[in-house]
């Protein structure tokens, strides 16, 4: 079984399950760019016995559409009342959206300024500037003001809607075609936030935290804007925890020396760390995000359409398969949601690992899907933990530089390591082992 290379041309499915697949059947990389490539985040679910249909109804022993695309009208009709039909069937998954003003909601926001960008392209690539500017950005070559300052010259108002945008107080998807939201690029995200974190370094090389201290919460509150809606997903929650690990960075390493030796300045900016967001509490609502763009945006019209452009090699499955393989995915991603409230992080990685257990009931086709969707969450959980603990550990060397007590490491529970004479914070023990970049000791900057 293997997925055609259509998969970048078809809208409305580009969602990171899809992306997953490729991987999974293929064995291939570099599905991202270089800053997507740290948001890719891997789902999948080991699968309960599903439930059984009538084989003597011949309207359930039809195969897909064969011949349609996934896009088709016909196809997302039938998506659409077949997920209706899961959301009657399991109310667990009932939404309860917000009413925000347009001109509050940064999310939607956000969406609007892709769209006029550059329409029809999911990677936004004209939000990407020349080398010289793009490169400071990134941290390649020496910070420069005055390159910041000519890009805003010759584009304020873009950059003016992007403040606007970071800023807003609100999110929210409700009205908003999922088509919109289902696949979130890194790639725009982090160029726009990069914008905002020079903004806020250039503003403190003029003296002027407090403009500086609004370009770094406009980052953390832009970023909340990705996993903060009421259908958001591992993606989203993955480009999200991306923007935010380099707001932290950017305070560590340019702002924080600067005031250090201003403890009143430096207490305004308390604040300006997020707060670790604890997994048991944001996780159910994440995968009860990730199960309606998934299953909406990619599973059912698979499945429906039998699109051999994006599925080849499989047969299609009867009608009463699709409606199996949709059951069991959204059976194991209850007990996902149920497994998280019960606040097991740890055993709930563990039992994600292993052979995926095929369903006898069912058809070879139909397990390689199931399989392909159920892949390891492992790896994701162990990279998401350790982000949270990070972002704890920098939240923690700012409670030192003022002087009040750090908080201990949400993930293991254990204090952080203090070393005064080296003036070094270091993760606990219980993260030893991990041979990775992020995992290092923060050095909190002497007073000069």
């Amino acid at each position: 079984m293997r997925l055609s290379p259509r998969i970048f041309s078809v809208s409305g499915i580009g969602f990171v399950l899809l992306a997953i697949i490729l991987v999974f059947l293929k064995g291939k990389q570099g599905l991202f760019s270089e800053a997507d490539e740290s948001s890719r985040s891997t789902v999948g679910w080991t699968g309960s016995e599903t439930r059984k249909h009538d084989s003597r109804d011949e309207s359930k022993r039809s195969r897909g559409k064969r011949g349609l695309s996934v896009d088709d009208p016909e196809v997302q009709r039938e998506a659409e009342q077949r997920y209706q039909e899961l959301l009657a069937r399991h109310p667990e998954f009932k939404v309860e959206f917000k009413d925000v003003p347009d001109e509050e909601n940064g999310f939607l926001q956000f969406l609007n300024l892709l769209d006029d960008l550059k329409p029809g392209d999911p990677f936004h690539t004209s939000l990407v500037m020349d080398k010289d500017f793009r490169e400071m950005l990134d941290g390649e070559t020496a910070f420069d003001p005055a390159l910041l300052d000519t890009w805003i010259e010759k584009n304020p108002d873009l950059f003016q809607r992007i403040l606007n945008m970071a800023e807003a107080p609100g999110r929210s998807v409700k009205g908003i075609s999922m088509e919109r939201y289902h696949f979130i690029s890194a790639l725009p995200a982090t160029i726009a936030n990069g914008l905002l974190l020079a903004s806020a370094r250039a503003a403190l090389e003029r003296g002027n935290p407090d403009e500086a201290l609004r370009y770094h919460r406009a980052s953390l509150n832009f970023a909340n804007h990705l996993d903060g809606t009421e259908i958001h997903s591992t993606m989203g929650r993955s480009v999200s925890n991306l923007l935010r690990k380099f707001s932290v960075e950017n305070f560590h390493k340019h702002i924080l020396p600067e005031l250090i030796n201003n403890p009143e300045t430096l207490a305004a900016w308390s604040g300006a760390i997020p707060m670790s967001r604890h997994i048991e509490e944001d996780a159910p609502e994440m995968f009860k995000g990730e199960w309606h763009l998934s299953t909406r945006m990619m599973l059912l019209p698979i499945l429906i359409s039998a699109d051999p452009s994006v599925l080849d090699g499989i047969q299609p499955l009867t009608t009463a398969e699709q409606y199996d393989v949709a059951e069991a995915y959204t059976s194991r991603m209850i007990d996902r949601i149920d497994g998280f409230s019960l606040g097991n992080f740890t055993n709930l990685g563990e039992t994600s690992r292993g052979p995926f257990k095929e369903y006898p009931s069912l058809s070879p086709s139909a397990n390689r899907i199931l399989e392909a969707l159920f892949i390891d969450l492992r790896s994701w959980f162990i990279g998401l933990s350790r982000q949270v603990s990070v972002t704890a550990q920098h939240e923690a060397l700012l409670s030192i530089a003022l002087g009040e007590p750090p908080p201990s490491d949400p993930i293991s529970g254990e204090p952080f390591l203090w070393d005064p004479e080296t003036r070094t914070l270091s993760l606990p023990d219980a993260h030893k082992g991990f041979d990775d970049a992020i995992m290092i000791p923060l050095k909190l900057p002497a007073p000069r």
